[in-house]
């Protein structure tokens, strides 16, 4: 695991993130199918996901709600998603209404109904070990994991025994698997 020089972000980053379009990669506002940073990254997730049968899913740091409509647009009907961005969560329910969304800060312990949890590319820029704290024992997660460094990422990875070694404490990890710039991990939370 590296220690970056990135540092915990505040809510008014991700605001900004998640306000700019300017057809960049990273633009947030892009239907998920264009959003190709990310994009195959989540078909993959997706395979993850179909071995849980009847999920109730909550996402934490679900952002503007993209992974959220490619859920729905699957069929997916049990969904929650948190975010701490009130841009984020104004953005996911205007996507995808027909879902439930939660501005609130993870580092807060919760208490929502899920069966299973999804963080993609959250944990690399938080306290992921207190986050884990709170989420509920005996629950599915799938998450993903950088291979680089950026701004906001105040730890990333170069290697799955690193992944093991760092999340097996907080979670019964079944498969870590390296797909081309990140990492996936499917477990139980302890």
């Amino acid at each position: 695991m590296k220690n970056p020089k990135g540092k915990i972000m505040e809510e008014q980053f991700y605001n900004n993130a998640y306000n700019v379009e300017n057809g960049s990669t990273y633009d947030y506002n892009k239907h998920y199918s264009k959003m190709t940073v990310y994009h195959d990254l989540w078909l993959k997730v997706l395979e993850y996901l179909k071995l849980i049968k009847d999920p109730n899913i909550l996402e934490i740091g679900c952002g503007t709600g993209q992974f959220a409509q490619m859920l729905y647009d699957r069929g997916y009907k049990n969904y929650s998603g948190i975010d701490f961005s009130d841009i984020g969560i104004k953005k996911s329910k205007e996507r995808c209404p027909n879902y439930t969304f939660y501005r609130h800060d993870l580092r807060i312990p919760f208490d929502l109904e899920y069966d299973t949890i999804l963080a993609l590319e959250v944990f690399e820029h938080l306290d992921d070990m207190k986050v884990i704290s709170n989420l509920k024992s005996g629950s599915n997660i799938i998450f993903t994991l950088p291979m680089s460094d950026y701004c906001a990422h105040i730890r990333y990875f170069i290697s799955t025994d690193e992944v093991w070694e760092r999340y097996s404490m907080k979670i019964e990890l079944e498969r870590v698997e390296h797909f081309h710039l990140y990492f996936i991990g499917k477990g139980i939370i302890k």
